[in-house]
C-alpha cells in the first residue's frame, strides 16, 4: 500500500460511492488506474465491503444507551442474551461490572418495555438511560444532563451528524 492508495482509502472512507472519475481527477490517475487499485485492495482484504448508511430519521428510528452496573457473576452470558434482541446495535462491559446497551428504537413507546427488558437480561438494578435523539420526543418533555457514564469518563458520542446526545435520568 503506498501513498496513493491510502489517500484512495480516505477519499473512499469519507464518501464510498465517489464515482472513478472523481477519485481519478483528484488523485491525477486514470479511471482504469483506480479501478485496479481498488480492485487489488478488496483482493488484499483492505477494503472489506462497500457499505450503505440508512439515514435513522428516515426509518423513524432513534439510538438509546442503556448503562448500569450488573449484578451477574458473568457478564458473557449478559452479552449473549442482549446480542440476540433484534434492536441492539452494541454490548460492551468495562470496570467495575459496568454494562453498556446500545439499541435503535423504532417509537418512543417501545422504551419501558426495552428498559425492562435490558435491566432484567443485565441484571441492572438501577439503570441509567440516555437518550441521544431527544428532539424526536413529541411530547415535549425536558430533559436534563445526567452525570457521565461510569466507566467510559463522559457522554457517549453519537454518530457523526447526529445532534450532540442528551440524557435522560432513570
Amino acid at each position: 500500500m503506498d501513498q496513493t492508495d491510502l489517500i484512495l482509502s480516505l477519499l473512499l472512507l469519507a464518501n464510498s460511492r465517489t464515482p472513478y472519475s472523481g477519485l481519478a481527477g483528484t488523485l491525477g490517475l486514470s479511471v482504469n488506474a483506480v479501478h485496479k487499485r481498488i480492485q487489488s485492495m478488496v483482493e488484499d482484504g483492505i477494503f472489506r465491503a462497500f457499505t450503505a448508511k440508512v439515514s435513522l430519521s428516515v426509518l423513524g428510528a432513534f439510538p438509546v444507551l442503556i448503562y448500569g452496573r450488573s449484578e451477574a457473576d458473568s457478564t458473557y452470558a449478559i452479552e449473549d442474551a442482549l446480542g440476540t434482541q433484534e434492536l441492539v446495535y452494541w454490548v460492551a462491559q468495562a470496570g467495575g461490572n459496568y454494562v453498556y446497551v446500545g439499541a435503535y428504537l423504532r417509537d418512543i413507546q417501545e422504551l419501558p418495555g426495552y428498559v425492562e427488558f435490558v435491566k432484567e437480561a443485565g441484571r441492572l438494578s438501577d439503570p441509567t438511560v440516555g437518550l441521544i435523539h431527544a428532539d424526536l420526543l413529541r411530547e415535549g418533555q425536558a430533559l436534563g444532563r445526567a452525570a457521565p457514564a461510569p466507566g467510559l469518563g463522559g457522554h457517549p458520542r453519537p454518530e457523526p451528524g447526529l445532534p450532540e446526545g442528551r440524557l435522560q435520568g432513570r
